[in-house]
C-alpha cells in the first residue's frame, strides 16, 4: 500500500554569512490522500526502502533534584557539573571546562526482589516495568523576535558556524516555517551563563550549537515523552508522574522511526490522514534522503487508520489515535523532549 506525505511546494530562501540558501519545505509521512491543510497539500508516498543504520545513542546524565520554574532550575545548576551531553554531534567547547546540564535525569528503579518458595515454581508472566522518565525538567529557549535567522557556533564565544544540511535551514528561521516563534531545547549552559547550547531542528539529527543567552528568553517544561519502538508504546510524564500510556504505529522496516532524543518544535493543524493535530519533531528520516522534492520531517500525529495502531507501517512518523493526539496537543508544549528508543 502506498502512503503519503504533505507536499509543501514553498521554497524558502535564507541568507547565511551573505550566501543565499534555497531550502525545501518539510513533509510528514502519512496515509495517501489529499489534505486541505493550511500549508500545502498533495499527499503521495513511495514504497518503503532499505532500513537505515541506527544512530549512536551514547549518553550520560547527572541527577539533580526536580525543580519548578526557570529561576529555581537555574539556581540548582550554580555548581558546575562535568557531564557528557546527551547530544553528541557538535564538538565540545574548548573554552568551557565544565558544563551545567539543564535537564534533570531520573534513573529508573529496579524491580523489587520477590522471595520464591521452595521448590521453585514454574514462572508465569512477569509484570511490565514502567520505565521512569529521563527528563524531569527541561529549559526551553524562545528566540527573540529581532533574531530572524540563528547563526549557532561550535563553542561559546567562537566564530566557527555549526555545519548543517542547508536544505533544512528553514528549521532555524524565526518565526518558523509554520509562523510560530522559534523555540529550542536547551541542553547546556556555559559557566558564565552567557551562552546556551541548544538542539537544532536541522540535519543531521541531534545537531547542536551555541547561541548567546541574550538572543533568547527562557522558560521550562516538566513534560517529557518516551517512545519504545520494540513495544510500540508511548509514555508521557509530567515530572516523574506518568500521565499517559498508549500504543502507537511506528516506521515500517524500510523507513524506520529514527532513534535518539528530539523535541517538539511546532504544532500544526492536521486533517485526513494526519488526524486533527500534528506535533512536528526536530527529527528527520534517516532512510529517506528526500521526499517528493522536500525533506522528510518526523512527527507525532493522528491517523485515519486506527486499525494499524500497534504496527510498523509509517514512513517514520509516530501515529496515535485521534483522541490521543488531541490530548497530546494540550499537554506537550513546544520544547518538550521526545526520546525514541
Amino acid at each position: 500500500m502506498k502512503r503519503g506525505v504533505v507536499r509543501v511546494g514553498v521554497a524558502l530562501a535564507v541568507a547565511v554569512s551573505g550566501v543565499a540558501i534555497a531550502s525545501a519545505a518539510p513533509r510528514f509521512g502519512v496515509e495517501s490522500r489529499l489534505l486541505p491543510v493550511e500549508i500545502a497539500t498533495a499527499v503521495t508516498e513511495p514504497e518503503s526502502g532499505a532500513s537505515a543504520t541506527s544512530p549512536d545513542l551514547a549518553a550520560s546524565f547527572v541527577a539533580i533534584p526536580h525543580v519548578d520554574g526557570v529561576a529555581a532550575l537555574l539556581a540548582a545548576l550554580e555548581t558546575p557539573v562535568s557531564v557528557l551531553p546527551d547530544v553528541v554531534d557538535v564538538p565540545e567547547a574548548a573554552s568551557v571546562s565544565s558544563t551545567q546540564p539543564v535537564e534533570t535525569p531520573v534513573v529508573a528503579a529496579p524491580a523489587p526482589a520477590v522471595a520464591e518458595p521452595e521448590p521453585e515454581p514454574e514462572p508465569e508472566s512477569e509484570p511490565e516495568l514502567i520505565v521512569s522518565p529521563t527528563y524531569v525538567s527541561t529549559l526551553v529557549a524562545t528566540i527573540v523576535p529581532d533574531v530572524t535567522l540563528l547563526a549557532p557556533v561550535t563553542e561559546p564565544g567562537g566564530t566557527e558556524l555549526v555545519a548543517y544540511d542547508p536544505t533544512t535551514a528553514w528549521g532555524i528561521t524565526n518565526p518558523t516555517y509554520f509562523g510560530s516563534p522559534l523555540k529550542l531545547r536547551v541542553v547546556q549552559r556555559s559557566d558564565d551563563g552567557e551562552w546556551l547550547r541548544v538542539q537544532l531542528p536541522v540535519r543531521p539529527n541531534r545537531t547542536t550549537g551555541w547561541i548567546p543567552t541574550s538572543q533568547a528568553t527562557l522558560s521550562s517544561t516538566s513534560m517529557s515523552v518516551r517512545v519504545d519502538l520494540t513495544t510500540k508504546t508511548m509514555h508521557v510524564w509530567d515530572g516523574s508522574t506518568l500521565v499517559l500510556e498508549t500504543q502507537t504505529t511506528i516506521g515500517a522496516p524500510g523507513t524506520p522511526t529514527p532513534l535518539g532524543t528530539f523535541f517538539v518544535n511546532d504544532h500544526v493543524a492536521g486533517s485526513g490522514s494526519y488526524g486533527p493535530h500534528i506535533l512536528s519533531l526536530s527529527a528527520y528520516s534517516e532512510s529517506l534522503e528526500t521526499f517528493n522534492g522536500g525533506v522528510p520531517v518526523i512527527a507525532i500525529h493522528g491517523t485515519n487508520r486506527p486499525d494499524l495502531i500497534d504496527g510498523a507501517h509509517s514512513n517514520g512518523c509516530v501515529r496515535v489515535t485521534n483522541d490521543i493526539v488531541t490530548q497530546l496537543k494540550g499537554m506537550l508544549p513546544v520544547g518538550t523532549p521526545v526520546q525514541i528508543v
